[in-house]
């Protein structure tokens, strides 16, 4: 049984949709990337903050320290070695951090939302396809927006233009997930519908593959 389905879709080589143990496997990635983050941050010296941390898929994440405790506090971190049995500790000064909150808007516009092309809704996914155009899960607006990287507006993909919410094959409502396949097919979180729908490339109207207590 789906209940609101989120951002669970996986697509294999085969094109075929899984989401397999995939809660586990995102769970150890997000602490193996943690544990590489907390040796990248304690092995840069303050002054040479942000930090740009490259991970090993490409992906890249820009960190800087704030509200840091200059006196009395400090936090240990200890490093064991099993071949000499010595453990080193290195301390670091109690700080926070935050993503560096500058950036370039690259679909809709910042604080102002309607269904505009030109506009997006509480965007909640979006997906770098095969040709480098951002597919966007416009949730408020129930639609799937195509952005061409450069441009002023986006094209409806999936759902209706106008915001149309329902349960018809041609509507969404509040989705919160968009994959592309690599051949265009694109793969709805069918958030509020409770339902996975499949958008082929070009089509007008999707199909449901898997819904509450329903396997297409």
């Amino acid at each position: 049984m789906l209940r609101q389905p989120l951002n669970n879709d996986d697509i294999d080589p085969n094109g075929r949709l899984t989401n397999a143990d995939s809660g586990r496997r995102r769970r150890d990635e997000f602490y193996r990337e943690k544990r590489q983050l907390i040796s990248a941050l304690f092995n840069t010296h303050a002054s040479n903050f942000p930090v740009t941390f490259v991970f090993a898929d490409g992906r890249s994440i820009q960190l800087e320290l704030f509200a840091c405790k200059a006196t009395g506090t400090f936090q240990s971190f200890g490093i064991s070695s099993a071949t000499t049995g010595t453990t080193t500790t290195t301390r670091a000064p109690v700080c926070s951090l935050q993503w560096i909150a500058i950036g370039t808007t690259v679909a809709g516009v910042t604080n102002n939302s309607s269904t505009d092309t030109s506009r997006l809704n509480t965007p909640r996914d979006v997906f770098l396809d095969t040709v480098n155009t951002l597919v966007v899960a416009d949730t408020t607006n129930n639609r799937i927006q195509r952005w061409m990287i450069g441009a002023i507006q986006g094209a409806t993909v999936a759902g209706q233009a106008d915001g149309g919410v329902g349960t018809d094959a041609t509507q969404l409502s509040g989705p919160e997930g968009v994959v592309v396949d690599p051949n265009g097919n694109i793969y709805v979180a069918d958030t509020v519908n409770n339902r996975v729908q499949l958008w082929p490339l070009g089509a007008t109207q999707g199909t449901t593959i898997t819904e509450s207590g329903k396997v297409a």
